[in-house]
């Protein structure tokens, strides 16, 4: 984990999980803040300030934002980046600004800029569900595993909750027992008159992927997924600054 040690946008304390080499920094958990606080609403991009980082500076990479719309929060892709071994950068997006809190969901890796070497293609493979709770169609599925993280993106045709009061499960049959994370998935449909897309949480604990979402018992949900980057639990001592 990782302390930071301020931010310019008035979020408070943030803690988020870390995985930082040379080459590469992921960051997994989440930071809210209230919209209307004045720190906010004077700059033009979100820094989250930290101790000395792996990398100076990296690419351009995503993460999730949304507000607080009930019963799902609308929200969009943002991007972000490194400016300096002290600073994470933010892209500033003002659509939600009316509403109670923003949240800005990490689950993205950090990689350098320009890099010449050779590539060595990872191994792709596919998700096998077993034990469904509810409807579960996959669609697209892509992941990969390395020895401290994992890259899994996952997309739905078809999610259903078997009843109004038990959330939509199910196990993948070669996902590790280390993988614990807490994310947001988005759904393809903008909601009109509103910007941006629909939001829900979903955890992955071990093999197991559960949707923590109770509107999908009336009718199922389709175009539905996410991407992300985990940080393995299998060794805490694998998620600090080191270079390799």
């Amino acid at each position: 984990m990782i302390t930071a040690t301020g931010n310019n946008f008035g979020a408070g304390e943030i803690v988020l999980k870390d995985y930082q080499r040379d080459h590469i920094i992921i960051f997994n958990g989440e930071v809210s803040f209230d919209p209307s606080n004045e720190a906010y609403r004077s700059v033009d991009v979100l820094e989250i300030y930290f101790p000395d980082l792996s990398l100076n500076k990296s690419s351009i990479s995503g993460i999730l934002m949304h507000g607080s719309a009930s019963p799902r929060p609308r929200g969009t892709c943002i991007k972000t980046w490194i400016k300096d071994c002290n600073t994470v950068c933010v892209e500033k997006v003002t659509a939600w600004d009316d509403e109670e809190q923003i949240t800005l969901s990490f689950a993205c890796a950090y990689v350098p800029k320009g890099q010449h070497q050779t590539f060595e293609p990872m191994e792709w493979m596919k998700v096998y569900e077993m034990n469904k709770v509810g409807t579960v169609n996959t669609g697209q599925t892509y992941w990969t595993m390395c020895d401290d993280w994992a890259w899994i993106t996952l997309t739905f045709n078809s999610l259903k909750q078997p009843d109004e009061d038990t959330y939509v499960s199910f196990d993948v049959r070669d996902f590790p027992e280390d993988l614990d994370f807490s994310g947001t998935m988005l759904f393809n449909e903008a909601i009109s008159p509103s910007v941006g897309t629909e939001m829900a949480k979903f955890t992955i604990k071990g093999k197991t992927v559960t949707v923590l979402d109770k509107n999908m018992h009336r009718y199922s949900e389709q175009s539905c997924g996410f991407v992300v980057f985990i940080i393995r639990d299998h060794d805490e001592t694998n998620n600090t600054t080191e270079n390799i």
